[in-house]
């Protein structure tokens, strides 16, 4: 691309009823034959709010056409020569759109190989985008145009940068919510906060001091930063020790620990992972899934309820209800009008 052109975009699916994305400096345009190219994205269940798709194992397609600079300087892939802003946004559009979403040369000769499937995960970061109806009178939902407008704002934002040695985790959290075995995806994972703890304490920290820090004191010290629990208390680190057996077991014997709920275990720490990255951010994470709820009964070493059968009465519970945490507060970023309380990660 020189000056200004326009370039085929790969599996960007709009909000329905939405036509164009304007984010940054970068139009995207839905293709002509849209609706022929989303049918044949990769859908596990039927059915699309704006047209009838039926399920299909999915390739990769021209959805879209963007138009805008050539030479803008990435942030994200700042280390990479051949890496422009618009891979910047096309990163996020991954990630928020739970799909590989990439430009392609038109006059490239080499088969594709990217991964036309949706992700496995990322669906609690995608929630968090709060819904914007469009003031054209459509159903349209303008959220995800608003809010990654503002997300490429801040990532430009030198305090960011340095903070989060610029937003490299996202690069890692678009690897890890592919869709792959729950191994994978957890050890990715795990990779990620361990990259944060390090950006976070580098300023005062040598390389050798972070390395030697135990596994369960670089979880707790991101839970407590990002605010995900409150108090880590003795009985909330030895929880945490279980993650890192998990973590140990994983890297250096390539299973799961033989124990009952360790899936579970596994994914839930791939949905906080999800809640950690909404904050750094500056989204409010959404608990659909139940994910606060869930970590609360893991720190207490409770299994979640069972669903009642069907005639069954209904039976008292043994210990109150605590309530939720506050914990929902996104970090407060500098220069950010997002979130009522900074909290302090060096």
């Amino acid at each position: 691309m020189t000056g200004s052109s326009r370039k085929p975009i790969y599996n960007l699916e709009f909000p329905p009823w939405i036509y164009q994305l304007n984010i940054g400096p970068y139009h995207f345009k839905r293709a002509e034959n849209y609706k022929e190219e989303l049918s044949r994205l990769q859908h596990i269940v039927a059915g699309q709010a704006e047209f009838r798709i039926s399920p299909n194992a999915g390739a990769n397609a021209v959805t879209a056409y963007v138009e805008g600079p050539a030479n803008e300087k990435s942030v994200i892939f700042s280390d990479s020569r051949n890496k422009t802003g618009l891979n910047d946004v096309l990163l996020l559009l991954s990630i928020f759109t739970r799909r590989d979403v990439f430009a392609l040369d038109p006059n490239a000769d080499h088969p594709l190989i990217e991964d036309p499937r949706m992700y496995a995960r990322g669906g609690i970061l995608r929630c968090s985008i709060p819904y914007k109806r469009a003031g054209d009178g459509s159903h349209g939902d303008i959220g995800l145009e608003e809010e990654l407008n503002r997300i490429v704002a801040l990532t430009k934002d030198p305090a960011w940068q340095q903070r989060y040695e610029s937003g490299h985790f996202l690069f890692l959290a678009r690897e890890a919510f592919k869709r792959q075995s729950i191994e994978s995806s957890f050890t990715q994972c795990w990779t990620i906060w361990e990259h944060l703890f390090g950006a976070l304490n580098k300023a005062w920290m040598s390389p050798e001091t972070i390395k030697n820090i135990y596994a369960r004191e670089k979880i707790a010290y991101i839970l407590s930063v990002f605010a995900i629990r409150a108090e880590i208390d003795q009985k909330a680190r030895a929880r945490i020790e279980a993650l890192a057996e998990v973590r140990n077991r994983l890297i250096h014997y390539g299973r799961l620990p033989a124990r009952e709920g360790v899936h579970d275990e596994a994914e839930l720490f791939c949905q906080i992972t999800e809640f950690v990255i909404a904050k750094s951010l500056g989204l409010y994470p959404s608990n659909l899934f139940n994910t606060v709820e869930s970590f609360e009964n893991f720190i207490q070493n409770e299994r979640p309820p069972a669903k009642p059968q069907p005639g069954a009465k209904p039976q008292k519970s043994q210990q109150p209800q605590k309530k939720a945490q506050e914990s929902q507060r996104p970090e407060s970023q500098a220069g950010q009008k997002r979130g009522s309380k900074k909290l302090s990660g060096t």
